[in-house]
């Protein structure tokens, strides 16, 4: 695992959209994105706080962030980044630090960090983007993750980056506000539907100045719908709308995987031939009944016995799953298991919950020395 900061040489100086474009181009060298592999970007331009769901293609997972200081307002512009797997256990974290100036002026260059980590779960991973002092900076990734997702409604602040904003449409009535933030944010943004087709056309022609655009239900609206963006200097808000991604090539979509098993990871305390139980919720935040089928490891010493193999989960439900564990040794030390729930109509969303077993007897069984 690593993490680094990097500032380019002060000698070498470039223009923003240069910038943007080198940065881009080394990292899709750097991971492999070929017409063979493709990398999973979201380009540098998102402003502020949000987190990222990753899809991990394997067992590892490597995270480039690019960061730029806007410098608008005076003060250190710090990015944070924390890593977790599906069991929300820490993986690692990126720091990277304000890019030296932190007077109003010029933007000054990008800043970058990279972690790369052995994931240890199965599920999608979660990466939270923070800015501790200061909203006044830029970022963007790149990952070698199967596919992304961006949680939280878009505030997008660069005028040398454009794309698409897509989403999955909900199928009540729900409105999109759209404004621009700056001078090349006036533009016209076209609102495609999933097949392609233009549905309205936003006239950005005034700053700050809210257009909206409001839709009737429709239970057959499907697929990923887009906004194409020129410039990337807009204020968006979609009602209904938690994920977005800027690469629909490699969607993935976090609503299956949302509270679906919970608690995301659980402690014991094991003696041998002392049976532990651990209790979890299988949710279901559909309109359809699903079922799912389980699977539970451990390492050699310990038996684990699930309540059922299969459980199916109706509508807007959550079923209770049980899990005995029993050491036929005593422990050496703590070890880790897993249980994992897979989706008998969706094989690919499957998602796992911790399990930590320590020696000896729990400590909340032990008198208190008062």
């Amino acid at each position: 695992m690593s993490a680094r900061t990097h500032r380019p040489a002060p000698e070498i100086r470039r223009s923003p959209s240069e910038r943007c474009s080198l940065a881009v181009l080394a990292m899709l060298w750097l991971f492999g994105a070929t017409s063979a592999g493709r990398a999973a970007e979201l380009p540098l331009g998102v402003r502020g706080q949000a987190a990222v769901w990753l899809q991990p293609a394997g067992g590892s997972l490597t995270v480039r962030l690019t960061k730029q200081d806007l410098n608008i307002y005076p003060g250190p512009d710090r990015l944070v980044a924390q890593l977790f797997n599906a069991e929300r256990r820490l993986l690692g974290a990126i720091e990277i630090e304000d890019d030296g100036s932190t007077a109003k002026g010029p933007a000054q260059g990008t800043q970058e960090g990279s972690l790369t980590v052995e994931v240890g779960a199965v599920g999608p991973c979660r990466l939270q983007v923070a800015a501790p002092t200061s909203n006044d900076l830029v970022w963007g990734l790149v990952s070698d993750a199967a596919g992304y997702a961006v949680e939280g409604q878009p505030l997008l602040n660069s005028p040398t980056v454009g794309g698409p904003v897509a989403f999955v449409p909900p199928t009540g009535a729900f409105a999109i506000r759209l404004s621009a933030l700056h001078e090349p944010g006036v533009q016209t943004v076209e609102l495609h539907d999933g097949n392609g087709r233009i549905v309205h056309t936003f006239n950005l022609a005034r700053l700050g100045v809210e257009q909206v655009c409001s839709l009737p239900a429709d239970p057959a609206r499907s697929g990923l719908w887009r906004l194409e963006i020129g410039k990337w200097d807009v204020k968006l808000a979609i009602d209904g709308v938690t994920f977005w991604t800027a690469e629909p090539a490699t969607w993935l979509d976090p609503e299956p995987y949302v509270h679906l098993l919970y608690p995301y990871h659980q402690t014991r305390y094991l003696e041998p031939g002392r049976p532990e139980e651990l209790r979890y919720q299988l949710r279901n935040r559909g309109s359809g009944t699903l079922t799912y089928r389980l699977a539970a490891t451990a390492p050699p010493g310990v038996a684990l016995a699930l309540s059922a193999p299969e459980v199916k989960v109706g509508p807007r439900r959550a079923a209770e799953v049980t899990v005995t564990v029993t050491s036929t040794v005593r422990l050496p030390n703590a070890v880790r298991g897993r249980l994992v729930a897979t989706r008998a109509d969706r094989s690919e969303v499957v998602t796992s919950a911790g399990i930590e077993l320590r020696p000896g007897p729990s400590p909340v069984s032990q008198p208190l020395a008062l």
